[in-house]
């Protein structure tokens, strides 16, 4: 894929085995969080995250992605 200006994360933690992320959102726009253990293969963590205009967060529930010990997120625009 093309790289590009996407949403800045504004935060991140891992707590009791759960990563979590906040993003800035555009009230109406959607997002999609993606995975990769590579940064050259990226699947869909969750598609269609919708914007409010207000900051959400986005929560890892896989398990098999959970227990890998190395992972990537990003996020883009639809």
């Amino acid at each position: 894929g093309s790289s590009g200006s996407g949403p800045k994360i504004s935060g991140f933690s891992y707590a009791n085995g759960a990563f979590t992320m906040t993003l800035p959102t555009t009230a109406g726009a959607k997002y999609d969080v993606e995975y990769s253990q590579d940064l050259k293969t990226w699947a869909v963590a969750q598609a269609d995250l919708a914007g409010t205009g207000q900051p959400v967060s986005f929560t890892e529930s896989d398990s098999a992605r959970k227990t890998r010990p190395v992972g990537y997120y990003r996020v883009r625009v639809k």
